[in-house]
C-alpha cells in the first residue's frame, strides 16, 4: 500500500520539533511495510493551503497513492483542490476540531471560521480520525459528520524513547538539585491564543516545589526532563489528546491536569494523577497532594500507556487505510 501524507505539521530544519507525532506515525507505518511519502505544506497562514495545490497535484501524479492522509483539518483544503483519485483519510489533531475558549474577538472569529471550514471539509473524507472521543462528538454536532466515518485513534507513544530512568540521575544530568521537588510543564509562555496558560501553571505550583518550563526543549531531552520531575502539570484551556501527557506517563511521572480532551480518561486511576479545575488555589492543592504521595509507583503509572505503543497504533491506522481502499464507494477513479 502507498500512502501520501499531507501535513502542515512536520519537522523541518527551521523547526525540528514541530509535528514530531506525525513523523513518528509515518515511521511506524513504514516499519509495517506501508510505502509512505510526506508532502509538507510550506509557507505561513492561510496562503500555504492554497499555494501548495499545484505542487501537491504533481506529487500525486508521480507517486500514485492508494490513500491520501491529511494531518490537521486545514491540510484537507489543498488535498481537495488537487483532486486525488483515491480515498482521503483526514486526521484532526486537537484544536483544529475543538473551539478555543474565546474571550476576545480574534479567537471568536477564528473559531467561527474553523467551524465553517470543518463543516465543509470533514464530510468529504472517506474516514475521519480523531485523537479523542470528545473531538468526534464535537464534529458530529457541528459538522454533521456521521458516526460511521469516525475513528478514534490516539497518537502512539515511543515507549523505547521514553523509558523509566532514575530521577536523581536525570536531575544531575540537567544540573538540578537532587533533593528538591520539581513541577514541570512544557508550554510556550508566549502563546498568544490563551490556550496553554503557562502562567497559571507557574502560579499553581506550591511553595515547596520549584516550577520548571524549559521551553523550547530539544526533543532528545524531553524524556530526561520528564523523568526528573515529580509532577507534570497541564493547565491548558483546550486540548485533544496531548502527547506530552502520554510521554510523562511513560516516564512514570504523575500528571495533574485541567479536564481537557482525552486527559481525564487517560490518567483515570493512575497513582498521583488528578484532574483539577482551572483555579490557582485548586491547582496548588492538587499538586501538593501529589507531591505528598511518596514513594510513587512509577511502573504503575507507565502501565497506563503501554497499550499506546506506537507500532500498535500504526496497525490501527493501517486498518483504516485497508477499510477505505476495500470499500466500493472509494475505489480509485480511472
Amino acid at each position: 500500500m502507498k500512502v501520501l501524507h499531507v501535513t502542515n505539521l512536520y519537522p523541518s530544519p527551521a523547526n525540528p520539533y514541530q509535528g514530531t507525532f506525525v513523523a513518528e506515525q509515518v515511521e511506524a507505518l513504514r516499519a509495517l511495510g506501508v510505502g509512505c511519502e510526506v508532502h509538507a505544506l510550506e509557507g505561513r497562514g492561510l496562503a500555504r493551503y492554497a499555494l501548495g495545490t499545484r505542487r501537491l497535484r504533481a506529487r500525486l501524479a508521480t507517486f500514485g497513492p492508494d490513500v491520501v492522509h491529511a494531518h490537521y483539518g486545514w491540510s484537507m483544503i489543498p488535498v481537495l483542490l488537487a483532486g486525488p483519485r483515491c480515498p482521503i483519510v483526514l486526521s484532526y489533531c486537537g484544536n483544529d476540531a475543538l473551539p478555543v475558549p474565546a474571550s476576545d474577538p480574534v479567537n471568536r472569529g477564528r473559531n467561527a471560521l474553523s467551524a465553517l471550514v470543518n463543516r465543509f471539509l470533514a464530510p468529504r473524507a472517506a474516514a475521519v480520525v480523531v485523537k479523542a472521543a470528545v473531538l468526534g462528538r464535537h464534529l458530529r454536532r457541528t459538522a454533521g459528520l456521521r458516526a460511521g466515518r469516525l475513528r478514534v485513534v490516539p497518537n502512539g507513544v515511543d515507549l523505547g524513547g521514553f523509558p523509566l530512568r532514575p530521577r536523581e540521575a536525570c536531575r544531575i544530568e540537567l544540573g538540578l538539585d537532587p533533593d528538591r521537588r520539581y513541577v514541570l510543564t512544557l508550554g510556550d509562555p508566549g502563546d498568544r491564543s490563551g490556550v496553554k496558560r503557562v502562567d497559571l501553571a507557574r502560579r499553581g505550583t506550591p511553595p515547596e516545589a520549584t516550577f520548571l518550563n524549559p521551553y523550547p526543549v530539544r526533543r532528545e531531552l524531553v524524556s530526561t526532563w520528564m523523568n526528573a520531575a515529580d509532577v507534570y502539570l497541564l493547565t491548558s484551556a483546550c486540548e485533544g489528546s496531548p502527547n506530552v501527557v502520554k510521554e510523562a506517563l511513560a516516564c512514570g511521572t504523575p500528571v495533574v491536569s485541567t479536564a481537557v480532551g482525552a486527559v481525564p480518561e487517560r490518567i483515570a486511576g493512575l497513582p498521583g494523577c488528578r484532574i483539577v479545575a482551572a483555579d490557582e488555589r485548586a491547582i496548588r492543592e492538587a499538586v501538593g497532594r501529589t507531591l505528598a504521595e511518596r514513594p510513587m509507583d512509577r511502573e504503575a503509572i507507565r502501565s497506563g500507556v503501554r497499550w499506546l505503543q506506537k507500532d500498535a497504533i500504526a496497525r490501527r491506522i493501517l486498518e483504516v487505510y485497508e477499510e477505505v481502499v476495500a470499500s466500493p464507494r472509494y475505489r480509485r477513479r480511472p
